[in-house]
């Protein structure tokens, strides 16, 4: 079993977009594509620092991002940036290219998103076999592949909210996955929120109004979901969306699923007003 961890020193592209920090935060919610964490590693801290240390800083102008998986375009808010990182891990022949947001007024909360992130990255690799140059197999000549990107960002008084979508390939899998991650975060309260504590559920009437709301926010009427459990969610300007990974709750084939629901029908579910 693959058990290195990431060198990051190994970088062979950084660039970072920055926007000017206007005002003071007081919950976040980061929502991205998602994959599950694993726990720490022994010296995750040190991959971290790695990637603040190495990055370089440039401003930019436009602020318009476009999200490569889905040709998307979203304006990326003001006092946030991107770093985004390249390279190739040789031991398990994978491409790694990690694009995360960055809110320039809250490093903790910062190094704490990028600690999850990495734990994400360690568990891809962790399951691979590492590369044996000796061995003429086909699947050693297919590199493996690991990315991030963010999808949306989203900033008001109140909340940040994260978008993020995380598609991997394994070189002797039969196609590649996407998947949607959150990371919510109440800086209030200096610790992360989930589906649970962001939204109040009371009854079983709640659960079936709030099912049916989401259910009609999506793109297709064959779509749904019989369950609340923990969904993936983030929030934009006028509503909130709720993400579901390829093959979650439908063929492989539909990709990505979002389903929105405009925030004033959520008002009664929501545990702080918006």
């Amino acid at each position: 079993m693959y058990q290195q961890q990431p060198n990051l020193n190994n970088t062979i592209g950084i660039a970072k977009f920055l926007q000017p920090a206007r005002y003071t935060t007081q919950l976040f919610v980061i929502c991205m594509l998602s994959f599950a964490c694993s726990s720490p590693s022994s010296n995750s801290s040190e991959v971290i620092d790695t990637i603040t240390n190495t990055a370089t800083r440039t401003e930019n102008l436009s602020s318009t991002i476009t999200t490569a998986y889905t040709g998307k375009k979203f304006v990326l808010p003001d006092g946030f940036i991107l770093d985004t990182i390249k390279r190739l891990d040789s031991t398990s022949n994978t491409e790694i290219k990690l694009t995360i947001p960055i809110y320039t007024a809250n490093q903790p909360l910062n190094t704490n998103f990028k600690e999850l992130i990495n734990q994400k990255l360690n568990k891809f690799l962790i399951g691979l076999t590492p590369a044996d140059p000796a061995d003429g197999n086909m699947q050693q000549a297919i590199p493996n592949s690991f990315n991030i990107e963010p999808a949306y960002v989203y900033k008001n008084e109140q909340i940040i909210s994260y978008c993020l979508i995380i598609t991997s390939n394994r070189g002797d899998a039969v196609h590649p996955s996407a998947e949607y991650y959150s990371f919510n975060y109440d800086i209030n309260k200096n610790k992360s929120i989930n589906f649970a504590h962001y939204f109040t559920i009371g009854t079983k009437q709640d659960t079936l109004s709030l099912i049916d709301l989401i259910n009609k926010g999506m793109p297709s009427g064959e779509l749904g979901i019989e369950t609340l459990n923990s969904l993936d969610f983030n929030l934009e300007p006028d509503s909130i969306a709720f993400n579901f990974d390829q093959g979650e709750i439908s063929s492989t084939a539909n990709g990505l699923i979002k389903a929105k629901v405009a925030k004033q029908y959520l008002q009664r579910f929501l545990t702080q007003k918006q």
